[in-house]
């Protein structure tokens, strides 16, 4: 390994350039595994933005002692500093970028909230900073997954759930926007699972308008379930909207996936709804009927 302290005052200018952009982007991966490739490359990077770092000062320095910048003479030392500069900034950002991609993969390997793999604590506040990194630089999908492991992590879990509900806002619209897809709801349902109920207003009145047909149907399912288990919660949701918002609602949740509640859901809801002396509830009832009703 180079000695950082003394420089690599051997290596040209150019030279330097041309080693640098060929290990930070044609990495050689080990044909044993891309795992140990990718480790390789990453340690590789660190070493290299100290080695470039080092050598673009060197190069400003000499550009500092010019007397007259603008000679011909002088342009190529910083030509070099400059072309140096920027691709540590490019080592950087590529080695950020792809420790952060590892870890959302790692932690939700198909994307699934479903299958997510929670991080050791050894390892929570390493995992968090790299997320945190993830989605300052993230888009569409990627940004979603980065959000929800934030939240499920109770980190930052505020900012990333209100996200997530402004992206699934963008299924209200005829040409789906915000990137909202099937994935959206499944991400605010497995938060509502663990215990967060605080935002299932919102998360209804987004469901009730969706154009996205399959995240609707996962969206109808979970509060068909959900208003089965958890009447209460279900209708503190509710209460705070128009009395016509109610009935859409109320209406959503007893279509279910669009064919109805389960048989033991909806004998749940006719028995827990129909003992409570609340205008609410019987309303919520009456419209779960309906929604259950084979049409003649």
């Amino acid at each position: 390994m180079p000695n950082t302290a003394a420089g690599p005052t051997s290596v040209p200018g150019l030279t330097t350039i041309h080693l640098i952009s060929e290990c930070v982007y044609s990495p050689n991966r080990s044909a044993e595994s891309e795992t140990a490739g990718r480790r390789v490359t990453d340690t590789h990077r660190k070493i290299l933005v100290h080695l470039c770092l080092w050598h673009a000062r060197t190069k400003l320095r000499e550009v500092t002692k010019v007397v007259y910048p603008q000679s011909d003479r002088h342009a190529e030392p910083m030509r070099i500093a400059i072309s140096i500069i920027l691709l540590c900034i490019g080592a950087l950002g590529q080695s950020t970028s792809g420790q952060a991609q590892d870890i959302v993969k790692t932690l939700l390997p198909n994307g699934n909230p479903q299958e997510l793999v929670m991080p050791k604590p050894s390892e929570r506040e390493r995992v968090i900073r790299q997320l945190r990194a993830a989605r300052a630089d993230a888009q569409g999908v990627y940004a979603q997954q980065a959000a929800f492991l934030l939240a499920a992590l109770g980190a930052d879990y505020e900012r990333s759930r209100d996200y997530l509900l402004w992206v699934l806002k963008g299924c209200d619209f005829p040409d789906i926007r915000r990137g909202c897809d099937d994935m959206t709801g499944e991400y605010l349902i497995y938060l509502c699972e663990h215990g967060h109920h605080e935002f299932l207003g919102p998360m209804l009145i987004s469901s009730i308008d969706d154009y996205n047909a399959a995240g609707s149907e996962g969206l109808g399912s979970f509060f068909s379930t959900f208003v089965a288990k958890s009447p209460n919660d279900f209708l503190d949701a509710v209460r705070s909207f128009p009395a016509s918002t109610q009935i859409k609602m109320c209406t959503f949740a007893g279509f279910g996936d669009g064919g109805g509640m389960a048989p033991e859901d909806l004998r749940k809801v006719r028995s827990q709804l129909g003992r409570m002396n609340d205008e609410v509830a019987r309303r919520c009832l009456r419209q779960i009927e309906k929604a259950n009703t084979p049409e003649q």
